[in-house]
């Protein structure tokens, strides 16, 4: 199971509205759409300020856009568990 970062869960969220970049930017007062565009692509991260906008946007959790779905954290938890386990195994 391939995790989705936070830029691949912004875009995802802003092609299911079908929204062009300057949409967002301009419901949020984002200012350029290249500011979008560098979130999208891990480029950059967006200060607490601009990560409250983006979810409140989405209707969706700032743990959401920075972590993922309960189903990948999960996922995430067991693998990091199972590293250990693996590391410290005598």
């Amino acid at each position: 199971m391939e995790l989705k970062t936070f830029g691949e869960r912004l875009r995802e969220l802003r092609k299911a509205k079908n929204l062009k970049m300057k949409d967002v930017c301009d419901s949020i007062g984002l200012g350029a759409p290249t500011t979008l565009s560098n979130y999208e692509r891990n480029e950059r991260e967006p200060n607490l300020e601009t990560l409250e906008k983006l979810a409140e946007f989405y209707d969706v959790s700032i743990d959401y856009l920075v972590r993922g779905t309960k189903e990948e954290i999960y996922f995430k938890e067991i693998i990091r568990m199972l590293q250990y386990i693996q590391k410290n195994r005598k």
